[in-house]
């Protein structure tokens, strides 16, 4: 089991994974532009690679929303293999979510993005032992 302080650094990153998961499922469920519902996905997952490079030990968790590099990063400190596999195009939704003059996210992308979001969530908490 990690040191005490780790997995309080992961619980509090977890705790920002399931609001920005909340908000993408409250923001689903209310209509909302696909672009926001799918940058709190993308945040969401972010998050929890945060929550799992925390538990991991890694102390400088990085200020990047690049999920690939998050990946590598986790690999590096010994972690295991994140399952999701289209982490490539959480890692957009950063930018398409937040920014104008870039393609928009089509309503055909939330359910997958929200899958994708909960799947991380779910594999970070088997990962460091808090199951629900």
């Amino acid at each position: 089991m990690p040191p005490e302080r780790d997995l309080a650094s992961a619980q509090a990153w977890l705790e920002y994974a399931d609001a920005d998961l909340n908000a993408a499922e409250t923001l689903r469920a209310g209509g909302a532009e696909p672009n926001n519902i799918c940058f709190h996905c993308q945040q969401a997952a972010e998050k929890a690679y945060k929550a799992y490079l925390a538990w991991l030990g890694d102390e400088s968790i990085p200020r990047v929303h690049d999920l690939e590099y998050l990946t590598g990063r986790i690999l590096a400190q010994g972690g295991a293999q994140p399952p999701a596999a289209d982490l490539d195009q959480l890692t957009e939704y950063v930018i398409t979510g937040r920014y104008p003059g870039v393609e928009p996210i089509t309503p055909e992308e939330v359910e997958p993005a929200l899958a994708l979001a909960r799947e991380v969530l779910a594999w970070v908490r088997q990962a460091i032992g808090l199951e629900e």
